[in-house]
């Protein structure tokens, strides 16, 4: 299992189509999570399916709607956004998401892993704490 997080009390300014940064890494029980902190991505390296729940308190820092994303390897992933939230409101609001992820086996020829990026859509968004869990089902 693998949980990271972050957290602001004045809020985190992270501009659109950029992922969130986690500044803590609070549990981490297995090598094939490669992650230092602070993180704005995280590779899966061991075959499998895995659980990754995410939610974060954060709000427009602009005039329209924000939301995170999961993106792996660089595509957006299906189904893992969070609901969108419209311009400030004075207090953040929460959303989240979970997903699941399958890691393929390596070969000789080829080494499959998986890169897991939270990113920003609509506008800037400022973050007051976002949360990430990531556990091994298989």
């Amino acid at each position: 299992m693998l949980q990271l997080f972050t957290k602001s009390v004045a809020g985190i300014d992270v501009p659109v189509n950029t992922p969130v940064t986690f500044n803590e890494k609070l549990i981490g029980t297995n090598d094939s999570r490669f992650v230092t902190v602070p993180a704005s991505q995280i590779t899966l390296a061991d075959p499998g399916y895995y659980i990754v729940h995410f939610d974060a308190n954060f709000e427009a820092d602009a005039e329209g709607t924000v939301g995170v994303s999961m993106f792996v390897d660089g595509d957006e992933y299906l189904g893992a956004t969070t609901g969108l939230i419209t311009a400030p409101t004075g207090s953040p609001q929460n959303a989240g998401f979970t997903a699941i992820v399958h890691v393929r086996r390596s070969c000789n020829c080829v080494c499959n892993t998986k890169t897991l990026q939270f990113i920003v859509q609509g506008v800037n968004a400022l973050v007051f704490d976002a949360n990430v869990v990531v556990t091994r089902l298989d």
